[in-house]
């Protein structure tokens, strides 16, 4: 209680070692870990952002929840630091565990069609078409998927995936 008190105060670095005697005790602890993150986000901490919210989503029993929590994670790492494969590690697990998970998905499938992994952009796309009820996304990834397949030498597959987009 004394670390949330801190906190309602906007005492943030010193709500930090209330929270810190239980997670030494439990680090399983949901609450604690969400005091950590409340506080690292009022000292505009991102890498300390970032652990907790990597801590909540993989103790998450809710898959939303979860992925909300690793996307928070990714999305801090990648636009506040230099710890990029960190961040796309978070957002990889934000999208595995919710691939509703739209600004997680964006960044990741970005960084890898950047990178040019055409069998893992294919993997990412598949599983997103899955879950997407927006037409105009789903157009632009049978779009990406055509693109993709096209590269990749599979050009009866690129024509379907172009067939879809019309």
């Amino acid at each position: 209680m004394a670390g949330f008190c801190r906190l309602r105060g906007r005492e943030f670095e010193a709500a930090i070692p209330h929270f810190k005697v239980i997670l030494d005790e439990r680090p399983e602890d949901l609450a604690a870990w969400e005091g950590m993150r409340q506080a690292a986000e009022g000292l505009g901490r991102p890498i300390d952002l970032a652990i907790a919210c990597a801590e909540l989503g993989a103790l998450s029993v809710d898959d939303a929840r979860g992925a909300a929590f690793w996307e928070t994670a990714g999305l801090a790492l990648l636009e506040h630091t230099d710890a990029h494969e960190d961040a796309e590690i978070a957002l990889d697990r934000a999208f595995a565990r919710d691939a509703r998970a739209s600004k997680a998905f964006d960044k990741l499938f970005r960084r890898v069609r950047e990178r040019k992994e055409h069998k893992r952009l294919i993997t990412l796309i598949d599983r997103r078409l899955e879950v997407c009820d927006d037409e105009k996304e789903i157009g632009k990834l049978f779009w990406e998927r055509a693109r993709t397949l096209q590269a990749l030498g599979d050009h009866d597959g690129a024509l379907a995936a172009l067939e879809n987009v019309t």
